[in-house]
């Protein structure tokens, strides 16, 4: 999972957070391929669950600042996200392939969600800098 440009929503603080988000993942991604991995990967997870924690935070103010009509919806699916993750993490347990589970979920979801849901926020962004700069 590489971070590129067409994850970039145009805001600055989201687009660093999704970034790092990516980073973390890609750490995660080449640990698996580790003897070691569930003792590498755990903390990675962990690293990864935080991160996504502390960033969902900060989407949802700026949500609520910029008055985003959808801010409730978003955070709902943040929300359940983090519970799902959640559930997930505590069946696997420190199973090797549980953990590759989680990783593939946690790619999958993350790159789906930018381009969808938070790439609308981006757009939402851009058409309230427009109308205010007329």
């Amino acid at each position: 999972m590489q971070w590129s440009d067409d994850y970039r929503i145009g805001e600055p603080t989201l687009d660093n957070d999704h970034s790092q988000l990516f980073k973390i993942l890609d750490e995660c991604r080449r640990a698996l391929s580790r003897l070691d991995a569930a003792q590498v990967l755990h903390p990675l997870l962990d690293t990864a669950f935080e991160h996504a924690e502390g960033h969902f935070q900060r989407e949802e103010a700026l949500m609520r600042q910029a008055e985003y009509p959808d801010a409730e919806g978003h955070a709902g699916i943040h929300r359940s996200f983090l519970g799902q993750l959640a559930l997930i993490r505590r069946e696997i347990g420190a199973e090797g392939p549980g953990l590759a589970f989680l990783y593939e979920y946690l790619h999958r979801w993350i790159a789906g969600h930018i381009l969808i849901s938070d790439r609308k926020f981006g757009e939402f962004l851009d058409r309230r800098s427009v109308a205010a700069a007329e």
